[in-house]
């Protein structure tokens, strides 16, 4: 659009409303402010599509609230009072999630998040970019320290069926997602 506006209005006109387009580093700086906004709220496929999980609501009521996959995650990371692993595991496996503990300090807990086809998946992810198994091919695009693959990956039973699992390192996720 920028070359079209030039070819169309000249250069000299671009500059005399400020755009300075002989000079490189300074129309890169000027569309880099101008654009700043728009970037910051960018995210990539595979963190909107861990977002979106992280937002939907489980099938189960606690004290008369609909529960989220993450705030399920939230209370079993909390204080003294979090959920067990079992109560936790439970309630994921009612979106067809899985829990895994930490490995070791600074890492985890693992987020167990089917690969292929999960009913309860389709579900979340309906009228989405992710529907049908695409939650897999998105979340494998994120960096390999906060979504685990390959031989890396798990199998991991959710409600006694064996699947197999990209796992999420919830703490290396906090981590990048901090830094933006």
């Amino acid at each position: 659009l920028l070359a079209a506006a030039e070819l169309v209005v000249g250069q000299e006109t671009l500059e005399d409303v400020g755009l300075e387009v002989s000079s490189r580093p300074h129309l890169a700086e000027a569309l880099k402010a101008a654009l700043a906004s728009e970037f910051v709220e960018q995210v990539e496929k595979w963190q909107e599509c861990l977002e979106h999980l992280l937002a939907a609501p489980i099938d189960f009521h606690r004290g008369g609230e609909k529960q989220t996959v993450g705030s399920v995650l939230m209370d079993f990371e909390g204080d003294d009072q979090g959920l067990d692993l079992k109560y936790a595991q439970e309630r994921l496996a009612l979106a067809g999630l899985g829990l895994l503990r930490a490995e070791g300090p600074g890492a985890g807990p693992f987020l167990a998040v089917p690969s292929g086809k999960h009913p309860a998946l389709n579900k979340i992810f309906q009228d989405t970019d992710f529907f049908e198994g695409g939650w897999s091919m998105a979340l494998k695009q994120a960096p390999e320290g906060v979504v685990r693959q390959g031989t890396r990956a798990k199998v991991v039973k959710i409600q006694r069926v064996a699947k197999y699992c990209l796992l999420v390192d919830l703490a290396a996720y906090d981590k990048l997602s901090e830094k933006g």
